[in-house]
């Protein structure tokens, strides 16, 4: 089957199962190498512009099969990240998988906010894949980035992103999720190797396992209300982590328990930076201006206070 006949059918495939971004979604299938056993010797499109000087290439069937697994899961409205294994975020291209949040265009403004700040000591809570954390990292050298989160898969993830991005070495060129894993336990018990990772990575629920002060702490933590009648959930959204969406309290429960334990590890004139659902703004601001804290900034979906 030539590429043009693949792409054809595989967006018609994809249309019919309500996918929107059928025809998108096919030509990114189709440029993921990664998906394929480095065996397939086909000459396939490295990039969604080289496909057009390529429609008229054939597709062998070992390939074909391979990829029909990887559309049927997209079929299915598995997200493409999960699909593919990665979404990019700031520029940069981060491992995904069912332990983590994807990373939101949105949660790129968190990164602009965070870097007019410039704080030396940063700490991002609730880091899922790492995607703040690591970008922070890499877009201010010399502060010092500690991040964690209440689930130990999802530290791993992190930690692999930090690694593969910021181009630590660790184990093996192609090392395992357990190979991070044991890595991760190197870090916590304080015996790291050279040219290990430099964003300290800790498992805890918020700040309960967090010493030391911070310039800033950075949070992008579940704020949607399972209960809030105009939400309504996608077929996409069902794939991923609940615990990483949900939280109660009209979505704010989490915020305001942060807010509450942030000045135990918050300097003084230090900053707090959530991400929200814009109209989550007023009463968390609010309820901020009630536990030391006045607000700084708002955009639409973040939300800057510093303690006072």
């Amino acid at each position: 089957m030539k590429i043009k006949d693949w792409l054809d059918q595989t967006t018609d495939t994809l249309r019919d199962a309500g996918i929107e971004s059928a025809r998108l979604d096919a030509e990114l299938l189709l440029c993921d190498n990664s998906l394929l056993p480095s065996v397939y010797n086909d000459d396939i499109p490295e990039s969604r512009e080289e496909i057009i000087t390529k429609l008229d290439d054939e597709l062998s069937e070992s390939t074909i099969d391979s990829l029909s697994r990887y559309v049927s899961r997209r079929a299915m409205h598995e997200p493409l990240a999960y699909v593919n294994r990665h979404k990019e975020f700031y520029g940069r291209s981060f491992h995904v998988d069912y332990d983590v949040l994807i990373p939101r265009p949105e949660t790129e403004t968190l990164i602009e906010i965070a870097k007019n700040l410039a704080p030396k000591k940063l700490l991002d809570v609730g880091t899922g894949s790492g995607c703040i954390a690591v970008t922070l990292d890499c877009e201010l050298p010399e502060a010092e980035v500690t991040a964690c989160d209440t689930s130990r898969k999802a530290l791993i993830i992190a930690l692999k992103n930090s690694f593969i991005i910021e181009g630590f070495n660790y184990g093996r060129p192609n090392s395992s999720l357990e190979d991070f894993s044991h890595a991760l336990s190197l870090q916590r018990n304080h015996k790291k190797p050279a040219n290990f990772c430099g964003i300290n990575f800790v498992q805890s629920d918020l700040l309960d396992n967090i010493d030391g002060g911070f310039d800033l702490i950075v949070a992008n933590l579940p704020y949607i209300d399972a209960k809030d009648p105009d939400w309504k959930m996608s077929e996409e959204l069902k794939f991923e982590p609940r615990r990483a969406l949900f939280a109660g309290t009209h979505g704010t429960a989490l915020m305001r328990k942060l807010i509450r334990q942030a000045p135990k590890n918050l300097e003084r004139n230090g900053h707090l930076l959530f991400e929200m659902d814009t109209r989550q703004l007023d009463m968390v601001s609010k309820y901020a201006s009630q536990h030391d804290f006045k607000e700084i900034e708002r955009q639409p979906f973040a939300l800057l206070l510093q303690r006072v």
